[in-house]
């Protein structure tokens, strides 16, 4: 049924500061409706000239309806760090951020253990180094730092969080750096040796900071999960399986993979550390339920 002032409505001017304050009026009494329901009330009564360009405009300038419908916008990401950017860092590993992942399960000599895997990824090439670790304590710690440098090479910087393991590692550094310049041995020979380790760590409570090896995290345990499951695997077959899985994400494409014959191959991390692309050898052909228990090269190849 069509109301009567429906039917013989008053025509409005839309611009008049009245008309925008009964149109103001009947968005509140209509719990602050949009505007299709704001113009439908108000056509019930009066005509207004422009009315949905006025009910929107003033629905705009309505504060409980801009609070709520108002998006929070994401915070403006600051610069990245110059050493991430730097061409004077020129080798792989030169700038380098650390991370602890796990623990993982294994069986060893008929018991249970747990392990670790502790992650360096190189902040400008993106390659990827992984150690096992038994423990997060300092030594432990030290003895994969220790290991890295030994087949990758001296850092100039690590970057990691604020974990015990990499405060004490650092501690232990500083200490043994120290030792080398008191004693008289090596005293005249810093300057040629460049023994010095800069380390930085992110502020308490910020992983956000370690965005750029937080996601190497992510991918090696979508790796690992994804094909090892529930099953509990044993020291030295976890160490090869880690190897492969290190193999396989330095191999990862850098650049944008053309489907155009003549454009050359993607950038890997392979490119920077070894000259060329990916030489693991491949898993041989192994049969899972033929494999013996004790074969545990066997049962990591089928892993990978």
């Amino acid at each position: 049924m069509v109301l009567e002032t429906a039917r013989h409505p008053l025509i409005l001017d839309g611009v008049n500061p009245i008309v925008k304050l009964l149109i103001k009026n009947t968005h509140v009494v209509k719990s602050h409706s949009g505007v299709e329901q704001t113009r439908s009330s108000l056509m019930e009564y009066y005509w207004i000239l422009k009315c949905r360009a006025v009910v929107r405009q003033t629905i705009r300038q309505c504060i409980p309806c801009r609070r709520m419908a108002q998006e929070i916008s994401p915070p403006q990401m600051s610069d990245l760090p110059s050493e991430r950017l730097s061409l004077q860092n020129h080798f792989a590993f030169a700038t380098t951020g650390l991370d602890f992942i796990g623990p993982f399960p294994i069986k060893q000599c008929g018991k249970f253990a747990t392990r670790y895997i502790l992650l360096f990824s190189c902040l400008v090439v993106r390659a990827v180094h992984l150690e096992v670790s038994e423990s997060l304590s300092t030594d432990s710690t030290m003895s994969c730092i220790r290991r890295f440098i030994s087949r990758r090479g001296k850092p100039k910087i690590f970057y990691s969080d604020s974990g015990k393991s990499f405060v004490g590692s650092c501690s232990e550094l500083r200490k043994g750096i120290e030792a080398l310049r008191s004693s008289r041995e090596f005293a005249s020979k810093l300057h040629i040796l460049d023994v010095d380790i800069n380390w930085k760590f992110n502020p308490p409570l910020a992983p956000h900071f370690g965005g750029s090896w937080e996601r190497l995290v992510q991918v090696f345990k979508l790796s690992l999960y994804k094909v090892i499951g529930s099953r509990t695997l044993t020291d030295e077959t976890l160490s090869t399986f880690n190897c492969e899985i290190e193999s396989n994400m330095n191999s990862r494409p850098l650049t944008n993979v053309s489907s155009d014959i003549n454009d050359a191959l993607p950038l890997t991390p392979n490119h920077f550390i070894l000259g060329r692309p990916s030489i693991n050898l491949p898993s041989g052909v192994f049969s899972q339920s033929k494999v013996a228990v004790t074969k545990s090269w066997k049962t990591s190849q089928i892993l990978a």
